[in-house]
Formats: structure tokens, C-alpha cells, sequence
């Protein structure tokens, strides 16, 4: 399922002859591929799906769904979660980041774990 939150263009560039443009979704910056929304121009809104903007929004539609994120956000947090479930941290406010579990730590292998005296073969 794909959760479209609606990103300004914020830059339009050309990269190896694709329009490309850099994505301000409320602060977080990503590149995606305008090929599908020819029209898109600056400080227009788009909708992307796997790094390709796929449809362009009026400014009153992107502020309507940028609101809904809101209420969706807000009333997550009242439960104690993020929009995915996971529980926020011990300050539970809006703008709190997720208390992800902690992974172990990774252990670098012996420095010998591959050297042909431990019975590594290049191949």
C-alpha cells in the first residue's frame, strides 16, 4: 500500500535527459523523477510512488491532504503511537521520535576469520 504525502518541488534539474526534481515533504528533502508529470513547475505539489511523481495537486488539495496527515498523526500520538504502530517515546508528544528497539551490536569478525590459515579459499 503506498501513502502518498504530498511534496513541494522545491528544485527541477535534468539528470542523464530525465526532469528530475527535489521533494520538500514538510522538511524532508528527496529527489524524484518528474517524466510522469510533465507539467510540474516549481512550488507545485506532486504525489510520488517509488521515487516518480505520478500526479500533481492544487495547492488546496495538497494543504486539505497535508491536514488530514495531521489529524492522522495527532490522533496516533493521543494512543501513544506513531501512524505505524509504533509506540513513541516517554515524552509521548506529537513531535516525538518512535521508540525503535535497539538492535545488537555488531561484532567484526576475528581479523583472521579470513585469511587462508583459517581455512578461507579466495574464489
Amino acid at each position: 500500500m503506498c501513502l502518498a504525502i504530498p511534496g513541494r518541488i522545491i528544485e527541477i534539474f535534468e539528470d542523464h535527459g530525465l526532469k528530475m526534481g527535489r521533494i520538500d515533504y514538510s522538511g524532508a528533502i528527496n529527489t524524484a523523477c518528474l517524466e510522469y508529470t510533465p507539467d510540474a513547475a516549481l512550488d507545485q505539489y506532486v504525489l510520488v510512488h517509488a521515487g516518480f511523481a505520478i500526479s500533481t495537486l492544487d495547492d488546496a488539495e495538497a494543504q486539505k491532504t497535508l491536514a488530514t496527515w495531521d489529524d492522522l498523526v495527532a490522533s496516533a500520538a493521543a494512543e501513544g503511537t506513531d501512524i505505524f504502530g509504533m509506540p513513541l517515546s516517554a515524552d509521548s508528544s506529537a513531535d516525538a521520535v518512535p521508540a525503535w528497539p535497539e538492535s545488537p551490536p555488531i561484532e567484526p569478525p576475528e581479523s583472521d576469520a579470513l585469511s587462508p590459515e583459517a581455512g578461507h579459499q579466495p574464489k
